[in-house]
């Protein structure tokens, strides 16, 4: 329970906070849209999906010293179907919450532990996890914060308890607490209103005010009862000024110490603490920092001082307030800096620390994070020297920061050095010879690819060995410092990592490889600030062949089936996959595509969806709203499609369509109805809006998809029927790749489920009103594991998936309906 009187105090406040910082916290009912509009799991690169999802959580999911979003993504570049399938798990409400979350953090151990990159933590915590599921389901999940929730428990003297070090129990605790403060929120009508008069059409309705809840929460945790910063945010008197205003015994200030020597560079998330930093330093902007001795008392208005320090000191680099009051979260004391001056240290005359040290001859300079408080008089020297020299000659002064560069920047690198040619050599040998092999090995095998000669490998390099194969070893270090080879090989050994196995080398990543490290090692040796260059943008990564053999491993259906499918397609072109839900229709389709490619090239596929509302307009073309308030004319997905494939003859294009019988099918391929057929493809017809004769290419294929399990819908319009084959996708529980995945699992309530429902099947089949077409479907068993395959899992299977389904399907027939309920569940009776 919670204090009712102190919860109205705050809403008070809280209403009044609203509009004047609207804008600030606007990005989270943005960030949640955006998620939902662009989250699909079984998006065929995954890694590009979760990123687009995620790039509106900003802060959320980034900050100074927290980096979940950066480490999630590095693992789903990694291991895409791991962290798919970790996803899914996290995503599955059959499983409880906290089960959910301990497996999360499991599996992030894992990933932490097998990725050369020497990363200490993968920030995949109750907090980060909290905000997926947020993300994910708006409506039910709250952002759990330890420091928030126990603000927001002190001050509205909850007895929900929220203890350290319990940080599962604690996220369950702020759910039951916000649950509490959100049912008292949404009888507040003022609240509602200013909501909706604040929401466009880029952000997340919030029905049910979950994420207002949150706000609240932070609300109180950073606003409520707290002194007033306005004077400090919005001041832009000097700094000297501001500390002779302040009477000597009360001026206070603080060192914050940075030293890139206590870093490891090739860290990923240690490095960018700092150069973070310091583009918000350029910036001007506010951010944490972070005192480790408890003891320290800051205040609103502080001064604090960031030194770069290192094998010698270099001094000042930036000054700014303390705009927040400290706060402790995890034993370490937090306090919100914004920056007010900086100092390019390159270019600018540096304060001497050996004078400050004479003021503390005893004081050793503290490792990055840590705290020294500066006595009054020292403090009040400091001030007045920096605002001298930041002033000098009214010159505008930042720091200099060569750690972020832009793309446009990074297009424009170029490097003419000789081993560059040889970093696709290297990759494509170690391919041949299994990913991993001996430095000679490699050698041996890129002299027989390229033919070279006894007389190039004799030219000798001053070292002594060969030209040629000194330049594929500097050529293997560039591969290594990229993360393409494995630093941490075996002498002697050398071996590509996940990201080399999938990567297709280019000239110009090549040079751009170079040039990056260039720019990094230099860097290193002159102790200055590492810059951060991401050449992903700029990989283009190898096609995964496909073969028959590959399909008839994914989807369940019998190589003679396989075969009949595929002749289908090939004779007619056109093709629709016709099951009920959970046969694997959608499944099948891609993998169908790609086994006659003969590789995983989804850049010869297009996938869409019919619904009611879909028009020729979307398909072929059509008047569309412009940005000046007119109208113009915009080629649909199928004119573009064509023409892609028109332009590429010799290789086969797929059109995938699903629910293909949801749409006004005539309506919508209009004129292009007789040109899809097959004996047609030559033939061209002019199209409805322009003066234009159009032909749906040779090497163009469709195939389309339907539910049969789908009483509202009408049968599909016999003039399309006759210019597509029909293929039934019918349960596979009988197919050799069930079997084998059901062999795999070695569950015993699995396989009485599985004989259950294939009797079901049976009398499905035989009922006059439903027939094959009902069938259930093996995709609801389908993507366990021996440790996922429990039974609670199964049991929400068959309460959440099958029984629903047969509900709709015996509407009108208790009997059935209550006796295969009974059947389904009586197997886990028997446990």
């Amino acid at each position: 329970m919670i204090n009712s009187n102190k919860l109205s105090a705050v809403i008070a406040g809280y209403k009044e906070y609203f509009p004047e910082h609207w804008k600030n916290e606007k990005y989270k009912w943005i960030a949640i849209k955006h998620f939902q509009d662009n989250w699909d799991i079984d998006a065929p690169d995954f890694a590009e999906m979760l990123q687009r999802s995620l790039s509106k959580t900003e802060n959320l999911l980034a900050s100074i010293n927290n980096f979940p979003a950066r480490m999630i993504l590095v693992y789903a570049k990694l291991y895409p179907e791991e962290v798919r399938n970790a996803f899914r798990e996290l995503f599955d409400e059959s499983i409880d919450f906290s089960k959910r979350i301990t497996a999360f953090k499991n599996k992030a151990d894992e990933w932490l532990k097998k990725t050369p990159d020497n990363a200490k933590q993968h920030y995949q915590n109750e907090y980060s996890i909290s905000i997926y599921l947020w993300l994910r389901y708006p409506d039910k999940y709250y952002i759990y914060k330890y420091s928030e929730a126990k603000e927001v428990a002190n001050e509205l003297e909850s007895d929900y308890i929220i203890k350290k070090g319990k940080a599962e129990a604690n996220a369950v605790s702020t759910f039951s607490m916000y649950d509490e403060i959100r049912e008292v929120i949404k009888s507040d009508v003022q609240i509602r209103d200013m909501l909706e008069n604040a929401l466009d059409a880029d952000c997340y309705p919030d029905p049910e005010l979950v994420t207002v809840t949150i706000d609240v929460g932070f609300y109180i945790s950073r606003f409520y009862n707290k002194p007033n910063t306005e004077d400090i945010l919005d001041t832009t008197e000097d700094i000297v000024d501001i500390t002779e205003s302040t009477k000597a015994t009360d001026t206070k200030a603080w060192l914050l110490a940075w030293n890139p020597k206590n870093y490891d560079w090739e860290n990923e998330n240690e490095k960018s603490s700092f150069e973070t930093m310091l583009r918000t330093v350029k910036n001007g902007g506010g951010f944490h920092v972070s005192w480790r001795c408890a003891s320290s008392k800051t205040k609103c208005g502080d001064h604090v001082f960031f030194v770069r320090v290192g094998a010698e000191p270099k001094g000042i680099f930036a000054s700014g307030y303390i705009i927040a009051d400290s706060f402790v979260e995890d034993g370490t004391r937090y306090a919100e800096v914004l920056i007010t001056k900086a100092i390019d240290f390159k270019t600018n005359e540096i304060i001497s620390l050996q004078i400050l040290n004479q003021q503390f001859p005893d004081q050793q300079w503290s490792p990055q994070g840590s705290g020294i408080a500066i006595k009054p008089e020292a403090a009040k020297w400091l001030i007045e020297s920096w605002n001298r020299m930041s002033c000098e000659e009214n010159k505008t002064t930042y720091i200099a920061d060569p750690s972020a560069y832009s793309l446009e920047k990074i297009e424009e690198f170029h490097s003419d050095a000789r081993y560059k040619q040889w970093f696709k050599y290297i990759i494509d040998a170690l391919i041949e010879l299994g990913g991993s092999a001996e430095r000679s090995k490699v050698h041996q095998r890129i002299i027989d690819m390229c033919s070279i000669s006894q007389e190039e490998l004799e030219k000798k390099h001053k070292s002594g060995q060969s030209v040629i194969l000194n330049d594929i070893d500097w050529a293997r270090n560039y591969l290594s410092y990229e993360g393409i080879l494995d630093n941490n090989s075996k002498s002697g050994l050398w071996s590509l990592t996940d990201l080399g196995k999938r990567l297709s080398m280019t000239d110009d990543l090549a040079e751009k490889i170079i040039r990056k490290w260039v720019l990094i090692k230099a860097a290193q040796r002159e102790n200055d600030p590492v810059p951060i260059i991401d050449l992903s943008p700029f990989y283009k990564y190898r096609i995964e062949k496909y073969t028959k053999k590959d399909f008839l491993k994914d989807v369940f259906i019998t190589e003679q089936q396989y075969d009949t499918l595929s002749a289908l397609l090939e004779n007619k072109m056109n093709i629709i996959l016709q099951g009920a839900p959970g046969v694997g229709k959608t499944f099948a389709a891609r993998r169908l595509a790609w086994s006659i490619m003969g590789e995983k090239d989804d850049s010869r596929i297009e996938f869409i969806q019919f619904h009611q509302s879909y028009s020729y307009e979307d398909f072929i073309m059509g008047y569309r709203p412009d940005e000046f308030g007119g109208f113009e004319l915009k080629e649909g997905v199928f004119y573009c499609f064509c023409d892609k494939a028109r332009n590429d003859p010799d290789k086969k294009y797929f059109f995938i369509i699903d629910e293909i019988n949801r749409g006004n099918l005539s309506k919508i391929f209009g004129e292009l109805l007789m040109l899809i057929e097959k004996d047609y493809r030559k033939e061209s017809a002019r199209l409805a809006y322009r003066e234009e004769y159009f032909s749906v290419p040779e090497n163009l294929y469709i195939i389309g998809m339907m539910n049969t399990a789908d009483r509202s819908l009408a049968m599909i319009d016999y003039a399309l029927r006759r210019r597509f084959s029909f293929f039934d996708m019918n349960s596979g529980f009988d197919s050799d790749g069930f079997k084998k995945y059901q062999n795999e699992l070695k569950n015993d309530t699995f396989n009485k489920l599985v004989d259950m429902v294939k009797l079901l099947n049976d009398d499905i089949a035989k009922d006059s009103s439903l027939g094959k077409g009902f069938c259930i479907g093996h995709s609801h068993f389908c993507n366990l594991t021996k440790d996922t395959c429990t039974i609670d899992r199964l049991r929400s299977i068959v309460e959440y998936d099958i029984i629903p389904m047969l509900s709709e399907y015996w509407f009108d027939d208790n009997d059935s309906l209550n006796k295969w309920s009974a059947n389904l569940k009586g197997i886990f009776n028997d446990d």
